[in-house]
Order: C-alpha cells, then sequence, then structure tokens
C-alpha cells in the first residue's frame, strides 16, 4: 500500500543472493532468538557481507535480564529457540567483524507493573523482574 518492497524469504538464502555491499542497512527485529548458533553466525556474516561500508545493523530480541522475559514471557513463542543475553548478542556482532556495537535496553513494563514500596530492595526487585522487555543491538560494519 505504501509502495514499499517487501519479500518473504529466508534470511540467509536471500542474503545469498545479493552482492557485497548491496544494502545501506538491515533491520532483524525478534528474529536472532529464533536462529540455530551457526545459522545466526552465518546470518551475521552475510549481513556485514551484503553491507556497504558505514551500514548498519539493527537486531532486537527479547532481553532475558529481565526474569519476568527470561522465566515466562520468552516462552510464549514456542519457536523461540533460546534467549540470547544481550552481552552474547553484542559479543556475537563484534566476533562477525561489526563495529561501534551498542545495546540499548527497550521497553521497560508499566509503572502499574512496579512494586510501589519505596525501598532498596523493592527497587532491585524491580530492576530485576520488570526491567526491560527487550534490548537492541546496533552496530556498523567498518
Amino acid at each position: 500500500e505504501r509502495g514499499l518492497q517487501a519479500r518473504r524469504a529466508d534470511v540467509l538464502a536471500h542474503l545469498g543472493t545479493l552482492p557485497e555491499g548491496a544494502l545501506g542497512a538491515i533491520s532483524a527485529f525478534h528474529v536472532i532468538e529464533h536462529l540455530p548458533l551457526e545459522v545466526l553466525r552465518a546470518f551475521l556474516e552475510e549481513a556485514r557481507r551484503t553491507l556497504v561500508p558505514g551500514g548498519i545493523l539493527m537486531l532486537e530480541s527479547p532481553n532475558p535480564e529481565s526474569i519476568k522475559v527470561g522465566a515466562t514471557t520468552f516462552h510464549y513463542d514456542p519457536t523461540h529457540l533460546r534467549p540470547i543475553p544481550p552481552q552474547l548478542a553484542d559479543f556475537f556482532a563484534e566476533q562477525a567483524g561489526f563495529a561501534e556495537v551498542e545495546v540499548l535496553r527497550l521497553n521497560p513494563y508499566p509503572a502499574s507493573s512496579l512494586v510501589t514500596e519505596q525501598s532498596e530492595t523493592a527497587s532491585k526487585l524491580n530492576e530485576l523482574m520488570f526491567g526491560p522487555q527487550d534490548y537492541a543491538v546496533i552496530a556498523r560494519k567498518p
């Protein structure tokens, strides 16, 4: 409807058809937690190959640093293979040759979910249980 080009394809098969440096950016929102390790690493290598120098890779995934996400909401989708902690996603991006890797923690639970008691314990509980539900990794091809 908006004139945007879109296609449905296997990520590795599609990227494999593209020449080196064909893309300015790649976004993969809630994809990496569905991929087996070897496919995830191949995806990151193909993403680096197909991006122009300075191109941006954007990944978003559920944040298992939040206990509620890691213990419950992550498992609402039976196609999720395993939670990927943000530090591990950062490491994978760096190992694949990306630079300027940044992790952003996103989508905190609403205030209505939080323990309202004013104490250090309640504050820590809120941080651990109801921290950001997702995180993003933003990386640049050198």
